[in-house]
């Protein structure tokens, strides 16, 4: 968390659009705005996310994958429509904190039990659709690509910043 509140300080200082907010003094700062939001917990769902990323987008994306791309997932986790993690009426969830142009993002789980070190780097495991319904949301919806990547596997953060300052 320490080395993306300085990443967050210094895309500010050379002159990226982070808004008027002021930004986290350090790491331990930064967790605990982030836990004031959605998170991957059970105890953070009922907090608002950054944003949702709507069904109907990633069923458009996911028309898109590959057949043995979707067999894999749809074996593992069933389609979209039908994730555990989904808002029928929202869409997927997406976890993070947004300054300006920047945002900062909590790490989707990978697996089915966020206490299974097995699945955190699973090579067998296909992501599920709450994993890839966050990085489709960062592409299609933030335009951005992801830019830094800052922590540990149950408690990492990714900064994106789109190209424009």
């Amino acid at each position: 968390p320490a080395s993306c509140v300085a990443m967050l300080h210094w895309l500010k200082h050379s002159g990226h659009n982070l808004s008027t907010a002021s930004l986290p003094s350090g790491g331990d700062a930064l967790m605990q705005i982030l836990l004031q939001g959605r998170t991957n917990s059970p105890e953070g769902l009922h907090r608002p996310p950054l944003d949702y990323l709507p069904l109907e987008v990633y069923e458009q994306w996911w028309a898109t994958l590959p057949p043995e791309a979707q067999a894999s997932i749809k074996k593992r986790w069933g389609l979209p429509r039908d994730a555990c993690d989904l808002d029928p009426s929202r869409g997927f969830a997406i976890h993070g904190l947004r300054y300006g142009h920047v945002v900062v993002l909590i790490q989707p789980d990978r697996g089915y039990d966020p206490d299974q070190i097995a699945d955190l780097h699973s090579p067998d495991l296909p992501p599920p659709h709450r994993y890839l319904a966050q990085y489709l949301w960062l592409n299609r919806v933030n335009m951005a690509a992801p830019s830094g990547y800052q922590g540990r596997a149950l408690a990492s953060v990714a900064v994106v910043a789109p190209i424009w300052r």
